[in-house]
């Protein structure tokens, strides 16, 4: 997930998406898998562009599951491998952002490595939370919020409702919470979010 101090000391990133698999998302099928791809891919040539390193890794959530992919091959493997697969389980999104939140400070401080300039955590999700059972809403915007003071990090959310979370930036697409689909609003939104990261204004 990220690389040993070098002797230039490069300017380093890490972008960390999680990504609601829930049956719900099953709407946005196969388009959304698409779109992030090349979302990924893109991204990464444009910060590669500018001098500094990116790692890329992703998190798939639903009642069901939790998976990690740590790094940009695997994560679109899996998204090509399974952009056709039939979702299930329900949205335990609070859940998994506390589970994730610990995966990500676990490897920051127990690797050993230099920490980056910048860290960007993005959930994509409908937002309809129903299955978590053991997160504490209010104790996760703490968390949130500390997460982000300690470790220069920002959370954005991709979603069509929100529940107050404590996040840097909301895009909102209408239609994932309305359990309806827009291409192109998705699209729009993975664009506001690459050119955010890449530092220019939404």
């Amino acid at each position: 997930m990220l690389n040993k101090k070098s002797k230039t000391e490069q300017q380093s990133i890490i972008y960390h998406i999680i990504l609601d698999t829930s049956k719900s998302m099953q709407v946005h099928q196969p388009e959304l898998y698409t779109m992030l791809i090349k979302h990924l891919q893109n991204l990464n040539k444009s910060i590669l562009a500018q001098g500094k390193l990116i790692h890329i890794s992703c998190s798939y959530f639903n009642s069901e599951n939790l998976s990690f992919e740590e790094s940009l091959i695997s994560t679109i493997k899996l998204l090509k491998k399974t952009r056709e697969k039939q979702l299930s389980g329900n949205t335990n999104m609070f859940d998994a952002l506390a589970e994730n939140l610990k995966y990500v400070s676990y490897k920051l401080d127990n690797a050993g490595l230099t920490k980056p300039s910048k860290i960007y955590l993005a959930l994509i999700s409908d937002g309809h939370e129903n299955k978590s059972s053991n997160t504490n809403p209010i104790a996760l915007n703490k968390s949130l919020i500390n997460f982000r003071k300690k470790n220069q990090a920002e959370f954005i959310i991709i979603s069509g409702v929100f529940h107050d979370l404590d996040c840097d930036i909301k895009i909102t697409i209408p239609a994932m919470g309305q359990y309806a689909t827009d291409p192109v609003a998705i699209q729009y939104a993975l664009d506001n979010l690459q050119n955010y990261i890449c530092g220019n204004s939404l």
